[in-house]
């Protein structure tokens, strides 16, 4: 399959599920993908586990016991080939099986080896059993679950596993790069813990009160931020979700719903002036009863009209019949021998230099060992040098431009920072938007550097060109057309820098019927179905889930950039992609698939 890793082999032997989702995010974007199933129906699993047909996607099969002595022969003949080993065998039977990192960096010096535990290969809780529930619980995600009633509950959409592959991936496309300088694979030590840190730290945040931003205030949250983000139920039974950022947004949406008496128009950023007592009430007690006096489809109407954040909140499944989704082409058809035709969402990001073939097929059949390991003796064998070179991070020497507002895009950035990249962000004069909520505005800029420029200036453009020249990876989330009128399209960057990677991440594409709709969390997590996912059956929609599309936004957004690097390190070729925010919102709902008739 072409992409942006074609060429690269990978070994997954994941029992769990990020270890599958993993896969199945490195075989959509071209990478070859042994799965390693365990004997029996469906590798350990029921046979008609209907998830396979999302997560298998893409990959060849075949069926070893890593316990079995003439498995684990079979099973290092392909280790020798690969590139990457993504694992989830768990720390007692991966030393069983001689497949301890120390065991598999002897044998394999060149092998990435991404091992997927509960809680790490180290510490006092190493040893504990790694369920995605367990670690969720103990780690207090539960207790932090939107619900009806008081107490922790169970996280039912599977975010904590989609973010620890999120995290898989994002450490064995870096790892490849660090083989680049120093010759070497490694050992990546990947957690649930750490996916339940990653997807947190816009709320676990210490201030004064000892209490999240979130929780601050009264108990929908924002207390008195001059903000309203939440759901609200409407004249029909049905539920809508709105965001009011955006300048002047909070005043506009008051106006409409025939509350703006009395509420002040202020200085941008808005959400710096925080409400008086009566703009307190409006906004926290009477405006949910104002939207139960009308439809929600004439509610939407009239927001979306006044160019304000809203969407419905819609059951599983149905976002891949919008309109939107359609346009985009994100939708694929997949023929599965247990289920029949399935409807799935497919791969979500696009880049235009490495297009990417569409998954159609999922194999459910074991094939020969033989025939794999022939497929792959083309490439022949990697190797590992025996020198000592080292480098001071995975992408050290990588520098990135950030001129995102808000969360997403810059949550992806921050990772990038995280793994050594030069992040430089760049904001207007004012500043970006979201400074005056520290807690997500902090979470998402740790590690970068900063500077403040005003793009309608041409001295300020032409000192952005400069920074191109020295630039690797561009990324922002302006809405359509707005980077171009600055003098930051990918043309323009791409004339001065040809080597460029320009990652565009907007709400909902540069194209399509939504594609100028403002888009801010959790308005896509109502829109995609993981709000009534997390109540359970029969339940109102909760509020939010652990995990949103912002950090999903940011994980994939990195995901993407990490893949063109790959890719111009094989071709030499930069490029423009494209991840909307509602195409890693979709990604995260592989699992949630329609039938042949659409159910």
């Amino acid at each position: 399959m072409a992409g942006p890793l074609e060429g690269v082999v990978v070994v997954e032997a994941s029992w769990g599920t990020p270890g599958r989702i993993a896969g199945m995010l490195l075989a959509d974007y071209g990478a070859k993908v042994v799965a390693v199933r365990r004997p029996g129906p469906g590798g350990g699993e029921p046979a008609a586990l209907a998830n396979a047909s999302a997560w298998d996607r893409g990959k060849r099969l075949v069926c070893l016991d890593p316990g079995a002595p003439a498995d684990r022969d079979g099973l290092h003949e392909l280790l020798a080939r690969a590139d990457v080993f993504v694992e989830a065998l768990g720390l007692r039977q991966a030393r069983r099986a001689g497949l301890a990192p120390a065991d598999v960096r002897a044998r394999h010096p060149h092998l990435v080896h991404a091992a997927v535990t509960g809680y790490g290969q180290e510490g006092p809780w190493a040893g504990r059993p790694g369920y995605d529930s367990l670690v969720a619980a103990r780690l207090g995600a539960m207790m932090e679950q939107a619900g009806p009633r008081p107490g922790p509950k169970f996280l039912g959409h599977p975010s904590l596993a989609y973010t620890t592959a999120f995290l898989t991936v994002i450490g064995s496309l870096a790892a490849l790069q660090a083989r680049r300088a120093t010759g070497r694979g490694q050992t990546l030590d990947v957690s649930l813990l750490d996916g339940v840190m990653a997807m947190s730290p816009m709320n676990w945040w210490f201030n004064e009160a000892d209490v999240s931003y979130l929780a601050s205030g009264n108990e929908t949250g924002f207390g008195r931020k001059r903000l309203i983000t939440d759901m609200f139920l409407c004249a029909d039974g049905e539920y809508l979700m709105m965001h009011t950022g955006g300048p002047g947004g909070f005043k506009r949406t008051m106006d409409l719903l025939g509350l703006g008496d009395g509420i002040r128009t202020v200085p941008e950023p808005e959400m710096g002036h925080p409400l008086d007592d009566h703009e307190y009430h409006q906004a926290r007690e009477v405006a949910p009863e104002v939207f139960t006096t009308r439809p929600r489809h004439e509610w939407i109407d009239l927001l979306q009209r006044a160019d304000l954040a809203v969407l419905p909140i819609l059951r599983p499944g149905q976002v891949l019949l919008d309109e939107q989704v359609r346009h985009a082409g994100v939708v694929i058809d997949a023929t599965d021998p247990v289920h029949g035709a399935l409807r799935q969402a497919g791969p979500s990001i696009a880049f235009d230099g490495a297009p990417t073939a569409r998954p159609t097929a999922t194999a459910r059949t074991a094939e020969p060992l033989a025939g794999v390991l022939a497929a792959l003796a083309a490439r022949g064998r990697p190797s590992a040098t025996a020198g000592d070179a080292v480098t001071a991070a995975p992408l050290a020497g990588v520098r990135v431009l950030d001129f995102s507002n808000y969360f997403a895009t810059a949550y992806g950035a921050k990772l990038l920072s995280d793994l050594g990249a030069d992040v430089i962000k760049v904001e207007a004069l004012g500043g970006d938007p979201m400074r005056p909520l520290p807690n997500p505005f902090e979470a998402c800029q740790r590690g970068k550097r900063s500077i403040a420029l005003d793009l309608k200036h041409p001295a300020a453009v032409a000192a952005v060109l400069d920074l191109v020249r020295t630039a690797d990876v561009v990324m922002h989330n302006f809405r359509p057309g707005k980077a171009d009128k600055l003098g930051i399209g990918y043309e323009q960057l791409a004339a001065v820098q040809p080597e460029i990677i320009y990652c565009y991440l907007p709400g909902f594409g540069s194209t399509g019927p939504k594609s100028l709709f403002k888009s801010f969390a959790p308005l896509l997590s109502g829109f995609t179905g993981p709000l009534y996912e997390a109540a359970g059956e029969g339940q109102p929609p909760v509020r939010r889930t652990i995990g949103n599309e912002d950090y999903n936004n940011g994980f994939v957004g990195a995901v993407a950039v990490l893949m063109a690097l790959e890719h111009r390190a094989r071709t030499g070729k930069g490029q423009r992609i494209e991840n909307p925010q509602l195409h890693s919102s979709l990604f995260v709902q592989t699992h949630q698939q329609l039938d042949a008739d659409d159910n």
